[in-house]
């Protein structure tokens, strides 16, 4: 299996890098988070035939007090909207906005895949993104809502998401927000909030990033 997730990760990120959106949608993110680790993110987007988004990212982290990256997160998802045809009221802005969506989570960890599938909202609201997703079927015994937001204009950037899930009865909160400032030309500095209720201990961390977009 862990071949495999390789294999995924390794699919993912070609994929992404040879799409015409590559310009505007890829970035690589350093961070070094107050919990003693450092990590590596790959963030992608593009744009497909079909009305078909891709999207996704890749983590690859330090265990705490370890310098080499021994762990990995990966969750790319394809996302499809746009079903109904878009007009200027309310109503139709908002069925537009509604789709589906396929969301595969893996990491180092033996059997730890999950396959998602659910419901898809991708809104533009006065120049900010805001997705949502409700993924309730999958193939681990869990749920999830999901709100993403994104605002930014060539000099800073605003970003983050919630995920709630539920997982076996029990709810559990993953959320990180991030702002960055640029630099120097593709160059940003920021910082990230992070809460992680699936850990037993030090759920919550800030960490500096420096990242590279594309």
């Amino acid at each position: 299996m862990k071949l495999l997730k390789y294999a995924l990760t390794t699919l993912t990120a070609l994929y992404v890098l040879n799409t015409s959106a590559l310009a505007q949608n890829l970035s690589f993110t350093y961070s070094k988070d107050s919990r003693d680790y450092h990590g590596l993110k790959i963030d992608g987007f593009s744009k497909l035939q079909h009305g078909l988004n891709l999207s996704g990212f890749m983590d690859i982290d330090s265990k705490p007090g370890e310098k080499d990256l021994s762990k990995f997160y990966l969750e790319p998802r394809i996302t499809r909207t746009g079903f109904f045809k878009e007009g200027d009221d309310l109503v139709s802005r908002i069925l537009n906005s509604l789709g589906v969506v396929g969301e595969y989570n893996g990491s180092e960890k033996e059997n730890d895949d999950n396959y998602r599938f659910g419901l898809a909202s991708n809104n533009k609201i006065k120049g900010m993104t805001i997705n949502f997703k409700y993924l309730p079927l999958n193939s681990k015994k869990s749920k999830q809502l999901s709100v993403f937001f994104n605002k930014n204009n060539k000099n800073w950037y605003i970003a983050g998401f919630i995920d709630y899930n539920i997982v076996d009865g029990k709810n559990k909160v993953l959320s990180e927000v991030w702002g960055g400032h640029r630099i120097k030309d593709n160059i940003y500095a920021g910082l990230e909030l992070r809460l992680n209720q699936f850990l037993k201990e030090r759920k919550k961390g800030i960490c500096a990033t420096v990242e590279y977009k594309f």
